[in-house]
């Protein structure tokens, strides 16, 4: 059973408390959360905070899509090259 643990993070300046079962991750997610938004900000000056989140939302989503389709491209591809080699370890095992 997992221990859910309280914490307490903070983004732009502004605390909120989470309960996670995994303290470094959660922390390193709000760590890479307020360095895009910190980076959406100072590029974009003062903005409404809800227009950083968005902004900060489509930047993470996209990065994900990304890393979905290339792990996806991955998955194929060794799944051809295994596909090779039982044909091949079946034709020399006969």
């Amino acid at each position: 059973m997992s221990l859910q643990k309280k914490l307490k993070i903070r983004i732009l300046d502004r605390e909120y408390p989470i309960v996670s079962e995994n303290e470094e991750r959660a922390r390193m997610a709000a760590e890479y959360v307020d360095s895009l938004m910190t980076s959406f900000k100072e590029e974009y000056g003062e903005q409404n905070p809800l227009n950083i989140a968005i902004l900060t939302l489509l930047n993470i989503t996209d990065e994900y899509f990304t890393e979905r389709d290339l792990t996806s491209e991955i998955i194929k591809e060794a799944t051809e090259r295994l596909r090779k080699l039982n044909i091949l370890l079946e034709d020399f095992s006969e």
